[in-house]
């Protein structure tokens, strides 16, 4: 009789899918960081309740659009890097960059 403890083995399998959270993780990380050093909460909430209410100039109204857009890119990179196994993410400068007026918009806010 073994007193080796079967449920506390870890398989090269369960590695490899440690491993591999652990690599989303921190792309998700990388991205949730540079999407906040843009716009941070607060602004984002300040910039919805202004756009709701239909307090956004047209220039405003076009940048938080663009805004929006980037957001949805920077979570579409993120999507493909963890998906990219084959390549370092911290190899990779190719995140979406920040559209014109974008920055200058959330200052405001």
């Amino acid at each position: 009789m073994s007193n080796i403890d079967l449920t506390r083995i870890i398989t090269a399998q369960d590695k490899a899918a440690q491993a591999a959270q652990a690599r989303a993780s921190s792309i998700k990380t990388e991205c949730k960081a540079r999407i906040l050093a843009v716009c941070n909460e607060v602004v984002q909430i300040n910039l919805a309740a202004a756009a709701a209410a239909g307090r956004l100039s047209p220039d405003q109204q076009a940048a938080f659009g663009a805004g929006l857009q980037w957001i949805e890119d920077m979570r579409a990179a993120c999507a493909a890097r963890i998906a990219d196994t084959a390549t370092d993410p911290s190899e990779r400068a190719d995140w979406p960059p920040v559209p014109v007026g974008v920055a200058e918009l959330t200052q405001a806010f």
